[in-house]
Order: C-alpha cells, then structure tokens, then sequence
C-alpha cells in the first residue's frame, strides 16, 4: 500500500532535485565565505545524521529562517590540512 504524501513529503526525484539545489547553494555560501579549501563532497538532507539528534526544522524557533530553509550540512576534504 502506498503512504500518503503530505505537504511535507515528497517524491524521491522532487527530493533529490531539492537537495541537489541545496548542495549548489552550499557550495556558493562557502565561496562567499572565501573557505577555499577544495571539497569532494557535500552532504545534505532534513534529518539528524547522529541517531539523537533533531530535524533541522528543530532549529528555526528564535532565528529569522524558515524551517524549510534550514538543512543539516556534512562536508569533506580530501585533505583539511591544505585549507587555504
């Protein structure tokens, strides 16, 4: 039986077209930070990476963003002892 899509929830291609975006965005915010350091890969996504941890959606009470702005980031290096 199929789930039901909420508001919330969507197709496995809109979301993974989302967060390609996401990533682009990611990788233009670190350039306007001037954080040189070259990046193999850029991880993104609404849920925790730790198995404790909370929504992103969690962290948008108090801030000027909107829940759906916000997204937790994991990123790598090939080699963070040659950041610039």
């Amino acid at each position: 039986m199929p789930i039901a899509r909420t508001a919330d929830r969507k197709k496995g291609s809109e979301r993974a077209d989302l967060e390609r975006g996401v990533v682009v965005t990611v990788s233009q915010a670190l350039r306007h930070a001037r954080i040189d350091a070259p990046v193999d890969t850029i991880r993104v996504q609404r849920e925790p990476f730790a198995a404790n941890g909370a929504r992103a959606e969690a962290f948008a009470q108090g801030t000027r963003f909107a829940k759906e702005r916000l997204w937790h980031v994991r990123s790598a290096s090939p080699n963070p002892s040659q950041a610039h």
